[in-house]
């Protein structure tokens, strides 16, 4: 491992001292070659999440369509730097980045295929002064297909509408690996006359399924270790008729309005003033998880004492309402130095929580509950360079009573070149339902459980020039409550620590470009909690223009960890518990790929994982779930302004 880390360290480290060569002042225009835009009708195109009614400078951020991390395309990449899939995407995932978030009350805890979701609470509300579409393809080996669409458009100057398609299509390496994912998302943002009312709304859908193998069995094992069968397919699993359902849709309103408006002059522009908002928002989430097995094998489920219990089916219904009160500041201008916002809420949310067990324990997993929280933010501008944001909600009632948040950051920019960022995060809540209770059913553990308390401390620098972000995290956490190695849940008796440092880079030297991602994690008990101490993304390439105005990219991702002790998959409850068995080699992944862009056209083509088989490294992130060989994929995006 010490040897591994001092190659990338090597890497890395002499092209921060001359990052400032080769950075050209256009920030559209970086690299030379690649622009983040698509050209003069981007500008017309900008967005920005849920947040925009939450602060009077309303930011909007312009569409990107750079051929940076472009093949980047798995789902599983927009919170990891590995793939840790089962082997194909669309499959249940584990998350190797450890940060533990409060999950603002009830929380059923079915995590495992949330990252092929288009959660409603993400939602981008555009403004679109041309009809915008893009469309981006994948297709590759093994009858993988990937679809996503994207449409807004502008409806006159007071309502813009769009919609967002997700499509996933894995027939997968390993047999009963098929996996099959729909999500859809559609938006709107209305703001009639001098917009002192205005209304966004999101509605979302999905829907599901991925077969469960349970993984090759010792004898595919050994037939994978020696490489005695090449065809996947040939390869004995433990499960031949399960599989995971999903199904999710919810819908969400805020419309607000300010009592105090915005000032303007004879001109309609914006003058520095207060806005006195009122703002409510109604959420709506329904979910519903099915495990289906119509041939279990009894050695198998060892810790179910009713094979019938893995036909199961469990639904979630979820009622929002908020009212809110936000004192704002009109758009400030380049002479104002100090002032603040702040908002105050009181939300309640009705949770019904149900299953099909039909059975009598001291708990038997079905929940009725009206949680009441009440919190809010401020936010104080010192000076221009120096600001104080608070976040906190504390639970008064329901279930989740007593779950408590606060989130205090001091950002400041003392020079043009630097921003800073610190900060104190703590929250007490109660672990998830599924966490609690769900083995329970299934054991005899029925005890509810103490909150978890985190307590994390961190900072981040970002130098814009040099483009380098530097962060550094510290977890201390009371309270822990995993599954051990009987697929139980266990409360840790002791408190424990994640010590975490990450940096992201980007080089360019005339037509060369590296981009880096590195993370460090440090556990203090790896017993509870099983991390690669080192995870890593380094991305080589060479670019430039074909006939003077194609731009094109030839590089290799770099795509890796070190060895650690993996998690286990149980597909039953699509948790990941311990075990004790087998380590992996950790991970090293090269995926060579040509990319170009055309006009307002994107394609690659990459061979992905072209190092595999070579000097005896193994690509199984999750024991007995190794991930495929080596395929080719083309993956195509095009962009259409009307």
């Amino acid at each position: 491992m010490g040897r591994l880390i001092g190659i990338i360290l090597f890497v890395i480290l002499p092209f921060i001292g001359q990052a400032q060569f080769g950075t050209p002042n256009n920030t559209a225009n970086q690299s030379g070659f690649d622009s983040t835009g698509v050209g003069r009708d981007s500008s017309r195109v900008q967005f920005a999440g849920f947040s925009l009614s939450e602060s009077g400078e309303l930011s909007l951020k312009r569409v990107s369509f750079s051929l940076d991390r472009f093949q980047f395309y798995l789902p599983v990449y927009d919170t990891q730097l590995i793939n840790s899939s089962l082997g194909n995407n669309g499959t249940a995932v584990q998350n190797f980045v450890f940060n533990p978030v409060f999950n603002r009350g009830f929380d059923q805890g079915f995590y495992s295929y949330s990252n092929y979701l288009l959660p409603i609470k993400q939602t981008e509300f555009f403004d679109a002064q041309s009809p915008y579409t893009e469309a981006f393809y994948v297709q590759g080996s093994k009858e993988e297909a990937f679809f996503h669409l994207r449409h807004t458009q502008n409806v006159g100057r007071k309502l813009n509408w769009g919609l967002e398609y997700k499509r996933i299509n894995s027939l997968g390496y390993y047999p009963q690996q098929t996996a099959q994912h729909s999500a859809l998302r559609f938006h709107a943002w209305l703001r009639p006359g001098k917009e002192r009312y205005q209304a966004l709304f999101a509605l979302g859908y999905h829907k599901g399924s991925s077969l469960e193998n349970g993984g090759i069995t010792p004898t595919g094992d050994s037939l994978y270790i020696d490489g005695a069968e090449t065809n996947r397919q040939l390869y004995p699993v433990w499960l031949s008729g399960a599989r995971n359902d999903l199904f999710n849709n919810g819908l969400m309103l805020r419309h607000f309005y300010d009592i105090i408006p915005a000032k303007q002059d004879s001109n309609s522009k914006i003058l520095p003033g207060r806005i006195l908002r009122i703002q409510l928002t109604h959420t709506y989430e329904f979910a519903k998880n099915s495990y289906i097995e119509n041939n279990a094998p009894a050695n198998y489920y060892p810790q179910i004492f009713d094979s019938l219990r893995t036909n199961t089916n469990y639904t979630s219904r979820t009622l929002e309402n908020e009212i809110a009160i936000l004192a704002l500041r009109a758009k400030k201008d380049s002479t104002l130095t100090s002032g603040w916002e702040a908002k105050g809420f009181l939300r309640s949310q009705n949770v019904d929580f149900s299953n099909n067990l039909n059975i009598v324990t001291p708990n038997n997993f079905g929940l009725k509950t009206t949680n009441l929280s009440a919190g809010g933010f401020a936010r104080i501008n010192f000076k221009q360079w120096l600001v104080l944001a608070i976040n906190a909600e504390a639970f008064f009632a329901g279930f989740n009573s007593g779950d408590i948040f606060l989130k205090a950051q001091l950002s400041s920019k003392p020079i043009k070149n630097l921003t800073l960022r610190t900060g104190i995060e703590s929250f007490s809540q109660e672990a998830d339902y599924r966490m609690q209770f769900f083995v329970s059913n299934y054991n005899s553990w029925s005890a509810k459980q103490p909150k978890l308390n985190m307590l994390k401390l961190f900072a981040n620098l970002d130098l814009e020039k040099q483009r380098l972000n530097l962060e550094v995290a510290n977890q201390l956490l009371g309270n822990y409550l995993y599954m051990n190695d009987n697929q139980t849940p266990e409360l840790s008796t002791s408190a424990l620590n994640v010590l975490s440092a990450s940096i992201t880079h980007k080089f360019r030297y005339k037509k060369w470009g590296i981009q880096s991602k590195i993370l460090l994690q440090q556990v203090s008990n790896t017993t509870i909690i099983r991390l690669p101490v080192l995870q890593f993304q380094e991305s080589f390439f060479r670019e430039g223009l074909l006939s003077g105005t194609t731009p094109w990219r030839i590089g290799i991702d770099v795509i890796g960890s070190t060895s650690f002790r993996a998690n286990s998959y149980s597909p039953y409850g699509t948790f990941f518990y311990l075990q004790n068995t087998k380590s992996n080699q950790g991970l090293l992944q090269a995926n060579a790929y040509i990319s170009a862009k055309i006009k307002r056209a994107r394609v690659f083509v990459m061979l992905e994982h072209a190092n595999a088989n070579l000097g005896g490294l193994r690509a199984d992130i999750i024991p007995f779930y190794p991930l495929p060989d080596r395929l080719l994929k083309i993956g195509l995006s095009w962009v259409f302004f009307d």
